[in-house]
């Protein structure tokens, strides 16, 4: 809804481990060993290089299991590929897409550890 913007900061995670990946209703949420959470309510994409190993959306949640791979894996870096999509690169050459694809609700909600400002809405 808000899309991505260029200047997102997000620094405070490469070199983070993420330590869950905890599964809502209609969200997935990513958590960090640093106490940073990522809320997804929008679709996600899981790839090895250019293999698409799994997705997830509200509606058929994840098409396998194979996003477990992530489990304790380092970001490297992160980028924002385009105002709607934002991509975390972890080790092993994963990455993890996810997407601000609604023009009427939130798709992703940030939460930095120890942020006195707020959460960051998408």
């Amino acid at each position: 809804m808000y899309r991505f913007h260029h200047d997102l900061n997000l620094d405070s995670i490469v070199n983070d481990h993420l330590v869950q990946i905890r599964q809502g209703i209609a969200d997935v949420q990513l958590v960090f060993n640093s106490g940073t959470i990522i809320v997804v309510e929008s679709r996600i994409e899981f790839k090895n290089e250019t293999v698409n190993l799994s997705s997830w959306n509200s509606v058929s949640k994840w098409s396998s299991t194979a996003f477990q791979q992530l489990l304790n894996c380092e970001i490297k870096s992160y980028g924002i590929l385009d105002p709607k999509t934002l991509q975390l690169n972890f080790e092993d050459n994963l990455s993890l897409k996810i997407y601000d694809d609604s023009d009427q609700f939130e798709s992703v909600t940030i939460y930095l550890f120890n942020d006195q400002v707020g959460p960051i809405t998408i």
